[in-house]
């Protein structure tokens, strides 16, 4: 599904049937969206049902059609209706409409880049509601989490949160991501911090050649794999000027077998145990790389993670303070994984406050 910080989980993603039983419905990523699919039991083609630019984060069948959530980047989740051909949508709430009255949504631009090897990568631009041209605007690129997952067409609050700030907020789908085919997401395979890396980095060097946007007021976040791939990019560049790791990963090594399904992931992802690659672990750990960090980095974990055990953040932290590196951990008490997405609302409140102001400390200044 598409990446939002408005839902926790996987969202639902079970097959679903019509009344006869001869038709299957699940929900499908295709370049920064998720939608409504269906095809026959018998066999046939695959059919998108609903469309738009926006992302189902999941659904239900009724007798004659779909109930469903849905989300875009300027609208946050509400409950729609439409027929199994998706035709006859219809709101059903529209919960969300007080407060979008008293606010102004940041607007959002699509981009697409062209890679070696005929590879089109897929990223989005959120500006500032008070944009103008004619200045020049700091930026944060934002790197999602997954590390098979993908951002795009639905409502991020804590993008708006900084574009709200005055910053730019690029968020971008590198080869790993969802929605681009098998091919694309398995391009990182025993390749953390690889191809990924060099996507991100041609993504940030294109938006540098816009005349509004400032090269040298840029900062890097990310959280789960975004937060290992922060953590990555400050210990093999010093182009940003400030950056947040969150929940992240940062020893490949010590991860395997910390996490509630990491050695699962990793022996996929890296075809074997640490045991067994220990070589390619440590080398694609971004604990690894500690002498070459100078960028100020923020990291944010919460004590009840057990997807990215806490142990991750403190690893890192300690290499970096022992060195006299600038750094600073905040640890949340409770939120576990998804603290972005479903903790108290004072924690998220508070995660928020200490990644604005610690961004607007190191990146935002002239």
């Amino acid at each position: 599904l598409i990446n939002s910080d408005l839902w926790a989980g996987t969202g639902e993603t079970r097959v679903r049937f019509n009344a006869e039983g001869d038709t299957a419905f699940f929900i499908g990523t295709s370049e920064g969206t998720a939608h409504i699919f269906s095809v026959p039991l018998s066999g046939g083609d695959v059919r998108q049902v609903t469309s738009g630019r926006r992302s189902l984060l999941n659904f239900g069948t009724l007798r004659d059609g779909f109930v469903y959530c849905a989300t875009s980047p300027e609208h946050p989740i509400d409950l729609y209706r439409c027929d199994f051909d998706g035709s006859n949508e219809r709101p059903l709430t529209n919960v969300h409409a007080d407060a979008l009255a008293q606010l102004e949504v940041a607007p959002v631009r699509e981009l697409w880049i062209d890679r070696p090897g005929g590879t089109r990568l897929q990223g989005w631009m959120m500006l500032p509601p008070d944009f103008d041209e004619s200045r020049k605007w700091p930026l944060v690129l934002q790197i999602h989490g997954g590390p098979h997952v993908a951002y795009g067409e639905s409502f991020f609050h804590e993008f708006q949160v900084l574009a709200s700030r005055g910053y730019i907020v690029l968020y971008t789908n590198p080869r790993g991501s969802q929605g681009y085919g098998q091919e694309f997401a398995d391009a990182i395979l025993n390749d953390w911090g690889g191809v990924d890396y060099d996507d991100l980095m041609a993504f940030v060097d294109h938006v540098e050649t816009f005349p509004y946007v400032d090269r040298d007021r840029m900062a890097v976040a990310g959280g789960s794999y975004g937060g290992y791939m922060t953590a990555w990019i400050v210990g093999h560049t010093n182009r940003f000027k400030s950056a947040v790791a969150m929940r992240a990963v940062t020893n490949l090594y010590s991860a395997w077998g910390s996490g509630d399904f990491t050695h699962l992931l990793w022996s996929w992802e890296f075809e074997g145990m640490p045991q067994e690659r220990t070589e390619l672990y440590l080398e694609r750990s971004p604990v690894t790389y500690v002498r070459n960090v100078e960028t100020p980095l923020l990291l944010t974990h919460a004590e009840d993670d057990y997807r990215v055990d806490i142990e991750q953040a403190a690893e890192l932290y300690m290499a970096l303070k022992v060195l006299g590196k600038t750094v600073t951990m905040v640890r949340f008490p409770s939120g576990g994984h998804d603290v972005s997405r479903s903790g108290k609302p004072s924690l998220r409140v508070d995660r928020l406050q200490h990644i604005a102001d610690w961004i607007d400390k190191y990146t935002k200044s002239e």
